[in-house]
């Protein structure tokens, strides 16, 4: 099955980000601790304007990690 790559919209934050925490079995991966889903963010890997959602996965949600953990690699990434 081909996965489809689509916008969130700003209601549709929440719900994933919840679904993913409980996926995760409340564990931010990137720490190794477990976290309750309000101090989770969603990760995705940035992307420019200019460049289409999906190669070398720009755009993408890779799962929910701790927000101080997605601000600090947001950091060392960018």
């Amino acid at each position: 099955m081909k996965s489809k790559i689509c916008q969130l919209k700003t209601k549709d934050i929440k719900p994933l980000k919840e679904k993913l925490h409980k996926e995760q079995g409340g564990i931010c991966p990137l720490l190794g601790l477990p976290f309750p889903p309000e101090d989770m963010a969603l990760d995705h890997k940035h992307k420019l304007k200019k460049n289409p959602a999906g190669p070398n996965g720009d755009g993408l949600v890779r799962g929910a990690i701790h927000k101080f953990a997605n601000s600090i690699e947001g950091k060392i990434t960018n």
